[in-house]
Order: C-alpha cells, then sequence, then structure tokens
C-alpha cells in the first residue's frame, strides 16, 4: 500500500469512526420531525385516512388539548377497519394505538431503536414538559445514518444478505385486496410480492398498505374486493443480495422507498425494510466500528452524486446495481 493510499484509508477511517460516535450521542430531539399532523380521537377516520394521502405519510399523531393520546398509521387502519361495509362513522379513537409510548428529545439514538424494536413500534412521540414536541420514526433514523457516514466499511457482516428477511409473502395476480390485507394482518407486514405463479415465481408488482389505505380512501370509507392487478404498482425494486447495508440504506431515501426486494441473480431471496435496517444498525455499531478498523476491509467513500444505475430486467423488475 502506497502513502498515498494509506492516507486515504486513514482518512476514511476517521469518517467512519466519527459516523459511529455521533449516532451513539445524537438525541431524538436532534433528528426528530417537529412538522406533525395531528388528528383528534373524535376525528372520522376518513379525515385521518385524508391526510395521510395529502402528506404523504404512514402515521399522525392524536392529540387531546395538545397531549399525545394515541398514534394512527397505515398498518392501524389496515388491521382495524373492515372491508366489507362504508365506514364513515368509525373514529379515530376506534382504530388508533393507545396507550401511546412517550420519549423525551434527550434520549439518545440507540436508546430510542432499543425501545422500539422491544415494542415492535416503528415511530415514538416525542413529549417535552407534557406536549407534544415531535415524531421520531424509522426514516429519522435511516436519514441519521445516511448523514453521519460519509465512507464505509465493505465487509460481508455488513451486505444486505445478512440483515434481510428472508420471509417472501406472495399473491398471484388472481388474488384480492381482500387477500393481500389478510396476509398484511396476520403475519404484521406491510408490502405483498404480486407475482405471475406461485411456483417458480416472478415478480409483476407489490401492494403495500399504503396502497390499500389509498383504495380505501378513493373509496370514501368502502375498502371494496377488487382485484389485486388493478391495484398493484407495476413494477418492484431491487437489489442485489451482497450490496452493502449502507448503499441500501442510501438508495431507498433518494429514491422514497421503504423497502426493496433482495435478489441473486433473479432469483428472489428477500426484503430488506426500513425496520430490518434500523434494527440491525443501531445494535450493531461496534460491529461497524470493528470493520472500519479490520485491515482486510475495503472502505469505501459515498460520491455527492448517487453511485447509482439501474437496468431492467423483463418488463417489471428493476435492479439497482450500486457501485
Amino acid at each position: 500500500m502506497g502513502l498515498f493510499d494509506h492516507f486515504i484509508r486513514a482518512h476514511r477511517r476517521k469518517k467512519i469512526l466519527n459516523g459511529v460516535r455521533t449516532l451513539r450521542n445524537l438525541t431524538v430531539g436532534e433528528v426528530m420531525s417537529r412538522y406533525v399532523i395531528t388528528v383528534r380521537p373524535d376525528d372520522e377516520v376518513i379525515k385521518a385516512a385524508t391526510k395521510m394521502i395529502a402528506e404523504d405519510i404512514s402515521c399522525i399523531a392524536v392529540v387531546d388539548n395538545e397531549v399525545p393520546v394515541g398514534i394512527i398509521s397505515e398498518r392501524d387502519i389496515l388491521k382495524r377497519v373492515p372491508l366489507s361495509k362504508k365506514v364513515f362513522a368509525m373514529r379515530v379513537s376506534e382504530v388508533m394505538r393507545k396507550p401511546i409510548l412517550t420519549v423525551p428529545p434527550t434520549m439518545t439514538l440507540p436508546e430510542a431503536m432499543a425501545l422500539m424494536a422491544k415494542n415492535s413500534i416503528r415511530r415514538l412521540a416525542v413529549v417535552e414538559n407534557g406536549k407534544l414536541a415531535g415524531l421520531i420514526t424509522q426514516t429519522d433514523f435511516t436519514k441519521a445514518i445516511a448523514k453521519n457516514f460519509q465512507a464505509y466499511p465493505v465487509v460481508p457482516d455488513l451486505s444486505v444478505r445478512n440483515v434481510m428477511s428472508q420471509k417472501i409473502f406472495m399473491l398471484p395476480t388472481n388474488g384480492t385486496i381482500a387477500q393481500a390485507k389478510d396476509m398484511m394482518v396476520k403475519n404484521d407486514i406491510g408490502v405483498i410480492i404480486i407475482v405471475d405463479k406461485l411456483k417458480d415465481p416472478q415478480p409483476l408488482g407489490i401492494m403495500t398498505e399504503y396502497d390499500i389505505v389509498m383504495q380505501f380512501y378513493d373509496q370514501q370509507g368502502q375498502l371494496e374486493l377488487k382485484d389485486i392487478k388493478d391495484y398493484m404498482r407495476k413494477y418492484v425494486r431491487a437489489v442485489p443480495v451482497e450490496t452493502s447495508v449502507f448503499q441500501t440504506n442510501k438508495l431507498m431515501l433518494e429514491k422514497n422507498m421503504r423497502r426493496a426486494l433482495v435478489v441473486d441473480g433473479t432469483k428472489m431471496v428477500g426484503i430488506i425494510t426500513q425496520t430490518t435496517i434500523c434494527r440491525f444498525f443501531y445494535p450493531n455499531l461496534d460491529l461497524i466500528e470493528k470493520a472500519a478498523n479490520d485491515p482486510k476491509a475495503e472502505l469505501r467513500k459515498f460520491s455527492l452524486e448517487a453511485e447509482i444505475h439501474g437496468e431492467f430486467h423483463g418488463e417489471h423488475l428493476k435492479v439497482y446495481d450500486i457501485g
């Protein structure tokens, strides 16, 4: 290794270690979203769904006199709003998740992530002086990761293969929204891969919990039993299985993705989501620190421009090959 290469490596190691130290000490108050959309417990559920669609958000805080009393999310609507009847009379209080978990703005990100993982939730209300000060969501956590790592170690332990969920839930194109909803609720998931057939399947599209809430909104409270093929997103975004989790996180933020299919060649092997990234990343800061100090590890630097190029495989599967 030449002197220049040694200098570059030392510089990148310093950036990675600085990123680890920063994430260990960052507080919820420094990264939370202060602009919080709210509804009241006695508001109609359709009003909450309308606000989610208009603001392109996945959850809304429920407040009573500025005090948070619950959260209503896409998944709460999915679980508690019936498909087969009009629900104009349903109130937010019937659907919201309660009691609400709250944290102070002084809590560190690793502490907040541990609390979210322990309770299997994806956001926390931040309370200061008894009033709602903001929300912190998994997107805020992943943005903090991307912001504080300008370089990253390339080692097998930090590839998508070791972070992804290997469970892929699929339905054929002749399935219904009702079947997709039931599968999501039963397995507590937010996405179904729509395939041509269940044996030797090829992905044709996806159906997410957001799509079902959109259908709820479009039908003005009537979630009709429509065929999936008429409402699915007719593309699938994917990353190769050996892609770095750092680059995958960066890609998902830039493309406004909450999850990506993971492929090995053209074979589907898993799903990576904001949830799996957060639950892997924050408890493993020591692993990242160790990898940065490994003399055998390759240390790459993020470019200012996205190091991403894509190609279409077939009509629907877009694989992002990240350099």
